[in-house]
């Protein structure tokens, strides 16, 4: 006879992209009413440095806060691509055993009561890059499996969809992020973050990818600068707030603004005439995006994330959103 399929075991996290670790009352309080108690933190980033010629670790995190409500800490590392263009396999190695001490000290800082099982590695790896990439996975990744840990690494849409052109990395767990999914540099785009027409595609084989696969949705928003038709720089966070004062934007057809006048904004020179495209997820189209996933991606436990915790999260999507969302998924 047919087993009865079992529910699967979904846990809602969130992650924490800022360079210091502070939590508001009000984030706070939306972690603790949406029962998220599991945190993806950015530890650093990891780039090449033109002037010194060397890999770098920028933005390092400082740990200002008890976390109290938070049982697990995975500490999340971006690596630019560039980084592997500099370096040959002795210098993986050694990005690796840096890594690694800095990695090790920053997780002593955590709260007492803070569990860390997994490390994830967050890099847009190309087929020039995939060799040293996946090469500093195996050494991370043999480290973790000695005191018992996990390694996850992002899975980007295209290299769900396409993993012989792409490759599978040497984790664990997959991470997979479901936005960035329009082209950001072209006017014609509505919105580059999330646009379901564009995540279908690339979910024909979903369910037959190699790996266990977390999810990660997007929960924030950014402006797109555009300046006589060339995109220029994102300005984030954004809100239709930053743009009220009508003596300095002007609304046109939505998603669009224009710069009256020359100003600043958020630290950011603008020129009259500008134009700024501003960019959010609805939590509409964040629902249908998670029924699209749950009906190709494998039944299995995962966690299922938002990116990121800030004010924007806080202020625009509910704290029952998630929870909602973890249900659907724990539907046999």
């Amino acid at each position: 006879a047919c087993e009865p399929a079992t529910p699967s075991v979904v846990t809602p996290a969130v992650y924490h992209w800022q360079a210091r670790l502070q939590l508001q009352p009000e984030e706070r309080s939306y972690l603790a009413a949406a029962g998220i108690e599991k945190l993806y933190l950015r530890f650093f980033d990891v780039d090449f440095d033109e002037e010194r010629q060397e890999v770098v670790p920028l933005s390092i995190l400082e740990v200002a806060d008890s976390l109290a409500g938070i049982r697990e800490v995975v500490p999340t590392v971006f690596i630019t691509n560039r980084t592997f263009q500099a370096l040959d396999e002795t210098g993986v190695d050694t990005l690796g055993a840096r890594m690694l001490r800095l990695l090790t000290k920053l997780e002593r800082q955590l709260p007492e009561q803070i569990e860390v099982r997994e490390w994830q590695l967050d890099c847009d790896w190309t087929a020039t890059t995939r060799p040293a990439f996946f090469h500093l996975l195996e050494r991370l990744r043999a480290f973790l499996a000695e005191r018992g840990d996990r390694l996850s690494a992002t899975i980007r849409l295209h290299q769900l969809a396409y993993p012989q052109q792409t490759g599978v990395p040497p984790v664990d767990r997959g991470m997979l992020m479901c936005y960035n999914t329009g082209d950001l540099q072209e006017p014609e785009t509505e919105n580059s973050i999330l646009e379901l027409g564009a995540v279908a595609p690339y979910l024909g084989q979903a369910d037959q990818y190699p790996l266990p696969l977390d999810l990660v949705l997007p929960a924030f928003s950014w402006g797109v600068l555009f300046r006589e038709g060339r995109m220029i720089r994102l300005i984030h966070p954004l809100s239709p707030a930053h743009l009220s004062d009508t003596s300095r934007f002007l609304a046109l057809q939505p998603p669009w603004y224009q710069v009256r006048k020359s100003t600043y904004l958020e630290g950011y020179y603008l020129y009259r005439d500008d134009r700024l495209r501003l960019e959010a997820v609805e939590v509409d189209t964040l629902q249908a995006a998670a029924r699209l996933l749950h009906r190709r991606l494998r039944p299995e436990d995962r966690t299922i994330a938002l990116y990121h915790l800030d004010t924007t999260l806080v202020n625009r999507y509910p704290h029952g959103l998630l929870p909602q969302i973890a249900r659907l998924f724990e539907e046999p």
